[in-house]
């Protein structure tokens, strides 16, 4: 139970840390082809996009989806991707923003963990890691076969 709490808040921290990291940016991924400069799909692609909204949705462009507002993109994204859902085609979306999500989950839970993490550095630099003088490890000599590449180790505690 707690790890599964635990897991949730990693999440809410990872989904305020991709908010604030694409407001910095000032777009979004779905903005991205609403920009006049964008290179991902052709210009011809563009044309039966917007071909495609008009028959669907009724949407009449005057000049091209770059002076569709970003509220009004937002709604015909939402509207894509329903009737995408509703054709039963949308689980490529599904699965990629399922792991979108797990990454995001696992970077953040790796900037959590590096945060109370001490640099293991020695006096003569900060480049130079050690292990920190509190840490034991027990002594062992290990030997390793060439032929059969099997280890044998003899530990002393």
């Amino acid at each position: 139970m707690v790890g599964y709490g635990a897991g949730h808040l990693v999440q809410g921290l990872g989904n305020l840390l991709e908010s604030a990291y694409w407001r910095l940016q000032r777009v979004c991924q779905t903005d991205w082809l609403r920009r006049s400069t964008q290179n991902l799909i052709s210009d011809e692609q563009v044309g039966r996009l917007q071909q495609q909204m008009h028959v669907l949705f009724g949407y009449q462009f005057n000049k091209g989806i770059s002076d569709v507002t970003k509220r009004e993109w937002s709604s015909i994204t939402r509207q894509i991707y329903a009737t995408v859902q509703g054709a039963g085609r949308a689980q490529r979306i599904d699965i990629f923003n399922g792991n979108y999500g797990m990454l995001r989950g696992l970077a953040t839970s790796l900037l959590i963990s590096l945060v109370p993490c001490p640099p293991l550095t020695s006096r003569a630099g900060p480049w130079r890691w050690r292990w920190p003088e509190r840490l034991h490890f027990p002594s062992s000599e290990c030997i390793a076969s060439a032929p059969t590449m099997r280890v044998s180790c003899s530990s002393s505690f």
